[in-house]
């Protein structure tokens, strides 16, 4: 399945094909040391941080304003911004985490094995906190950081707020994770990925051939902006600032179970030429899980 292509209040919905060919994050090789946390039996790489660490995860106190959920009775489709046909759902906050410390090794595991495709290290050490900031500084030599939350949820609303600098041979990525379940039959859903840092795009991979489809908008990576995916029983959202830019009620490519959250900087060295090839950073200022409450 594909999007067709479309220009939306001046989003952009594109086919994901000429992205498809090896864009699988290489989940399945990335490793954190430690034992494999008994809530996830199936997952590939969510397991306990190396060692106890200060906890950052605080209680989120505020709901935000609900996107509009479509009729369940629409046709499935791909579009932005599309009118809404029924009150929107509510939303309960689970958690949330400023960063005001290390991340708590009791909600996230930090990944520490080989990076993307089998390319350059995840490290814990690309990871630091500063003025409550996380930072996941990649090197020129490919290592960076990416780390999972422990615990798992069906449905609901994530966003996190975001900014990149540094070479494009550097992915910033937030994904949902399908567990459990192997991939890609488990599901992913990445609601920021970015090969530059003018363009922001989401993906649903789904089925066991993994098929996509996607949408993108066009945004400045290296400012602060706000990425959020909203999961109903009735679509698929993706928005950056509040502005809806990928739509989907089609019911066949939602994840099948629960998913784990993950920040991420993949390293793509294929992107540059290695004379061009730099350092980059992600910063997080927070990010925030809320349960969907049907409307």
């Amino acid at each position: 399945m594909t999007l067709a292509a479309a220009v939306v209040a001046g989003i952009s919905i594109v086919s994901a094909d000429a992205y498809a060919s090896g864009h699988r994050k290489g989940h399945e090789a990335a490793r954190v040391a430690g034992d494999q946390t008994p809530a996830d039996p199936g997952s590939h790489w969510a397991k306990k941080s190396p060692s106890a660490m200060p906890s950052a995860g605080t209680a989120q106190s505020a709901s935000p304003s609900p996107a509009a959920d479509p009729s369940p009775t629409a046709p499935a489709t791909h579009t932005a911004n599309p009118s809404p046909t029924a009150a929107g759902p509510a939303w309960s906050p689970v958690w949330t985490d400023d960063f005001n410390g290390f991340p708590s090794s009791s909600d996230w595991g930090i990944y520490d094995s080989v990076g993307h495709a089998g390319q350059g290290i995840r490290s814990p050490g690309a990871f630091s906190v500063a003025n409550g900031i996380l930072t996941i500084t990649g090197t020129t030599d490919g290592t960076t950081g990416g780390m999972s939350r422990l615990s798992q949820q069906r449905y609901g609303r994530w966003e996190a707020r975001v900014r990149t600098a540094g070479c494009s041979c550097y992915h910033p990525v937030l994904i949902l994770w399908g567990t459990p379940g192997s991939w890609p039959e488990a599901g992913e859903v990445d609601y920021l990925e970015s090969s530059n840092r003018s363009r922001n795009t989401m993906f649903v991979h789904y089925g066991t051939n993994n098929s996509q489809v996607s949408g993108s908008a066009a945004v400045d990576m290296t400012q602060w902006h706000t990425y959020t995916v909203e999961w109903t029983p009735n679509y698929l959202a993706g928005y950056i600032d509040g502005q809806r830019f990928f739509y989907s009620t089609d019911k066949t490519i939602q994840p099948p179970a629960k998913v784990q959250a993950t920040i991420q900087l993949d390293w793509f060295p294929g992107d540059v030429s290695t004379d061009q090839r730099t350092g980059a950073t992600m910063d997080v200022d927070w990010i925030k899980q809320y349960q969907y409450v049907a409307g």
